[in-house]
């Protein structure tokens, strides 16, 4: 669970870490120990069923029918730089971005393009110098990102870049932390909080970058006495096709970071109805929420030790929520992000990706994949330790 309380210890060393440990991935780091496809698969589930009427989590002891199989898929390797982060293709074009060290401890971005016939390569643009940023993805032939600058008071840009490097858009505000972002199509989603009259006050929007448009999805507020919390803390957003998912955590004079604090509500906003509705409650925090309101992917929060096997599919039914168990997403291989397809489920954790076929609920690993860009359900690209790959997922053994 990332928390918002910029001036909180925990809080800005939780963002510091996070940002740390995301950089160190994206450049190339893997951890020699990844699990295997063997490991995985030796593992037992167990399902949940979540009523829809009541908000009560059952607890149903019989095996799940998530398994977990075998396939080798067929590997492309990319002749790009070692230190680029992929963020996926436009016809036979690879878009990718480097960071740059620059002067008085910031960072440059700089982004190309680059033929993957005959390896010609250009530069797009290249950032101001900024502290960091986030959200970055590519939206058609359009990429954009939310540009970070200053390390207290933040001022959040988000940008439209063209891929002819001329710029399309952009659109600031002021924020006392870092904000959480996911972006869908044209549309950006930022979770922000800012101060006043000693309440934090949060706010989840839908921005259109390119149309210059914002929509509120939610409004909350809460108050910190020491580490004692009471209110609503809005946590967790994840942009859907349909609406936004994201998490309510409702605390009343508790310690935040208490693993069992909170009452804890899965909520989702409706773009058609412009209203959000509360599809679940859990017993517990979550670290990470993603998927879709018919297949929410969540993990669970851990803040006093780590856990182990606490990531779940939720799929939707006509009358509840059935939650199947995923073996080896925890604490230390979160989650860091979801896709969801007509027939497929991609999962992509700290130190490997899951592929899940939603007929049969079975699920294969790609091991090694540290940072992970998909454009659609036939392939996806991959950054491994040895390389960057476009993996195959239609043909598979």
């Amino acid at each position: 669970m990332v928390k918002k309380n910029a001036q909180k210890f925990f809080w800005t060393c939780g963002i510091v870490l996070f940002i740390a440990t995301s950089l160190y991935l994206a450049l190339g780091t893997a951890d020699e120990d990844s699990m295997s496809e063997k490991e995985v698969s030796s593992g037992v589930s167990k399902t949940e069923e979540i009523s829809l009427n009541d908000n009560l989590v059952c607890i149903d002891d019989s095996e799940t029918k998530l398994k977990f199989v075998e396939k080798n898929y067929n590997k492309n390797k990319l002749n790009i730089p070692s230190d680029a982060i992929p963020l996926g293709s436009v016809n036979d074009d690879l878009i990718y971005y480097c960071i740059k060290d620059v002067q008085n401890e910031q960072i440059a971005f700089q982004f190309f393009l680059q033929n993957m016939n005959t390896d010609a390569c250009e530069l797009l643009f290249e950032t101001n110098q900024c502290f960091t940023i986030l959200g970055t993805s590519l939206v058609g032939e359009n990429i954009i990102f939310a540009e970070i600058k200053g390390e207290n008071d933040f001022i959040i840009e988000l940008n439209a870049f063209s891929l002819k490097g001329k710029k399309q858009s952009s659109f600031e505000f002021a924020t006392t932390s870092l904000p959480e972002i996911d972006v869908l199509d044209s549309k950006v989603i930022l979770s922000y909080d800012y101060l006043a009259d000693e309440k934090i006050f949060q706010k989840i929007v839908a921005i259109n970058v390119l149309e210059q448009e914002e929509v509120v999805v939610k409004e909350a507020e809460y108050s910190m006495n020491e580490t004692m919390c009471s209110g609503v803390l809005l946590d967790g957003v994840k942009a859907t096709e349909k609406g936004v998912l994201f998490q309510e955590i409702c605390f009343e004079n508790e310690e935040m970071f208490r693993d069992e604090s909170g009452v804890t509500k899965i909520s989702f906003y409706d773009y058609e109805t412009e209203m959000s509705e509360v599809l679940f409650e859990l017993p517990y925090k979550l670290s990470y929420i993603g998927g879709s309101a018919e297949y929410v992917v969540t993990n669970q929060y851990s803040y006093e030790e780590p856990k182990e096997n606490t990531g779940k599919i939720l799929k939707k039914t006509d009358n509840a929520y059935v939650a199947y168990s995923i073996d080896q997403i925890g604490t230390i291989n979160d989650i860091k992000n979801t896709w969801i397809f007509k027939d497929i489920v991609i999962i992509q954790c700290i130190y490997n990706t899951y592929v899940l076929d939603k007929c049969s609920m079975e699920c294969s690993i790609i091991n090694d994949s540290q940072y992970v860009c998909v454009g659609d359900e036939t392939s996806i690209i991959v950054k491994c330790s040895d390389g960057i790959y476009r993996i195959d997922l239609l043909n598979a053994t």
